[in-house]
């Protein structure tokens, strides 16, 4: 099944710009693997089976050298904090945030977008020292935070697609009345 841009988008979760991104550049350090389009009489679609493989792709491990970190791209952490409106997405707080792992990065390798969430720095250090009883920002906790940044942008490109999708039978049927109004008027 061929699927266009905000389906494409709303399916994997992240913006239309990452989506194009991921398009033109691949996110893990040497490697080439770019997600695939289809162009249908000049239309740009991204095939369903495609985007399932590219989304294991990105949160299969990513190479890092020994000593260092897989760097996560600009393209990701821009995403990540759009997610979130530029705040917390425990708190709201919108200075200083940083975009944290939801399973730590020593055990997942994982820099995917399903795997990133933003957190002020007093909830990603309870978070990352979550086994101290005082703190109760738990996996639990981060993930059903995570699972609301996402639903809610999804939420909203679905109401732009059917708001596009209105404007655009609203046009045609303009269009086909004022065809009937001049040839009425001839």
């Amino acid at each position: 099944m061929l699927l266009n841009q905000i389906e494409a988008a709303m399916k994997l979760g992240i913006s239309f710009e990452l989506l194009e991104y991921f398009t033109k550049h691949c996110p893990k350090k040497d490697e080439a693997r770019l997600l695939q389009t289809k162009t249908v009489d000049g239309n740009v679609f991204f095939d369903d089976q495609e985007l399932v493989a590219y989304q294991k792709y990105l949160n299969s491990p990513w190479p890092f050298s020994k000593g260092k970190r897989p760097p996560i791209p600009g393209a990701i952490k821009d995403d990540i904090k759009s997610e979130s409106h530029l705040g917390c997405a425990i708190c709201g707080y919108a200075d200083n945030g940083e975009v944290a792992h939801i399973v730590a990065l020593a055990d997942s390798l994982n820099n995917s977008p399903d795997n990133l969430i933003y957190l002020c720095p007093n909830h990603h250090t309870k978070y990352d020292l979550g086994f101290k009883p005082a703190s109760n920002v738990t996996l639990k906790v981060i993930q059903a935070a995570k699972d609301l940044k996402r639903n809610t942008r999804q939420r909203m490109m679905r109401h732009e697609a059917n708001a596009t999708k209105l404007c655009l039978a609203l046009t045609t049927m303009l269009k086909s009345l004022k065809k009937d109004f001049e040839k009425g008027t001839h």
